[in-house]
């Protein structure tokens, strides 16, 4: 069940389409409100701890006091990623690079654990979201707080105003309906706080193509403070490059189920980066995606190739590099054993080997 204001936007034990759900909360006064106000937020740059955990960003510059969050640790959560993390270890998480994806936030406020999960398909939406309410261990019915962010209105590219059409020719609307209909069918309550997606999260830019307004977020898990977020390349690690090629090889690696990874571990503060395999066909897709230009690349390779940040695009190959430079699986996952990061007296990430 979904609440606004303490009050159920429609009554939990009635059948309703997920679409007059969504409709009745964009539409609502106090979440309007609410959403104007984050966006008025500053956004908050989350810089890289030391040492980042991530083989490539090593090379950097020598970090500054800025860049040191030794008093302030946290954790970066990619597409198809979810953690839960307890206040008392880690002070922010978040995500970031999300235009027709969805971060998605929930905390329960009474032990202050904080769930962020980035969603980018709704064929694993429902399974996921159910991963991140499991992850609380709730043993009766919860109020929990909700945020959503991202999702914006691709249907304005196409000349229309709104998603009142045949939506499963986009990706926003589909994504957020399938939210929509999990949370509305829970036996948990949930408390809508910022719903910033669709014509909520939508302008035009100097391309003349929508893109979102805020396309990122990061959660003080102790207060419960929600606001706009980017994250240094160095902040999104630690083993970002590997992380990404996991969240795409789980696709279609029948070891894995179709749902949300969750590499960082709560109880340890610690990542664990499963062993996932790829072959040639994804290889030589990585091949082919190298020898493309930019503007290419983003038509073949992004589900908004107008909207996405200036990243965009040299994240992307660095994945793909990897996977040309050692195409043999064995190489990242020798023996099938995980990856572990552990977490240094400073912040930063590195690589725990087994004997």
């Amino acid at each position: 069940m979904i609440l606004v204001d303490g009050a159920p936007i429609v009554d939990g034990e009635t059948e309703v389409a997920p679409m007059e759900v969504l409709s009745k909360l964009l539409q609502h006064a106090t979440v309007v409100k609410a959403v104007e106000k984050f966006k008025e937020m500053e956004t908050v740059t989350v810089k890289p701890p030391r040492p980042s955990g991530n083989n490539d960003d090593e090379e950097e510059e020598e970090p500054t006091a800025e860049t040191q969050p030794a008093n302030a640790k946290f954790i970066y959560v990619f597409q198809r990623e979810y953690a839960t993390v307890e206040s008392k270890v880690v002070q922010f998480v978040g995500t970031d690079e999300v235009t027709t994806c969805i971060g998605l936030v929930i905390r329960n406020p009474a032990t202050g654990l904080t769930s962020v999960g980035h969603f980018d398909s709704p064929d694993y939406a429902g399974k996921g979201l159910k991963q991140m309410i499991t992850s609380h261990n709730l043993k009766e019915p919860s109020t929990l707080q909700v945020h959503l962010v991202g999702a914006y209105d691709d249907a304005l590219d196409n000349g229309d105003a709104g998603y009142e059409g045949d939506e499963m020719d986009l990706y926003s609307a589909p994504l957020s309906l399938e939210i929509m209909d999990t949370l509305h069918k829970s036996k948990h309550k949930f408390e809508m706080g910022y719903l910033c997606i669709l014509e909520h999260n939508s302008e035009v830019g100097p391309t003349g193509y929508a893109r979102p307004v805020i396309s990122g977020l990061v959660v003080d898990t102790e207060s419960g403070a929600v606001m706009p977020a980017r994250f240094e390349r160095g902040a999104r690690g630690p083993d970002s490059t590997v992380r990404k090629i996991c969240s795409t090889t789980a696709l279609s690696d029948p070891s894995w189920e179709p749902s949300l990874l969750s590499p960082y571990q709560t109880h340890t503060d610690s990542f664990i980066i499963k062993a996932s395999k790829w072959g040639r066909r994804l290889v030589e897709f990585a091949s082919y995606m190298l020898t493309l230009d930019d503007e290419d690349f983003l038509q073949k390779y992004s589900t908004s190739p107008y909207a996405e940040g200036p990243e965009f695009v040299d994240n992307c190959r660095r994945v793909f590099r990897y996977m040309v430079q050692f195409p043999d699986w064995e190489h990242t996952f020798p023996g099938w054993k995980s990856r572990v990061f552990v977490r240094t007296d400073e912040g930063g990430w590195i690589q725990q080997h087994s004997p």
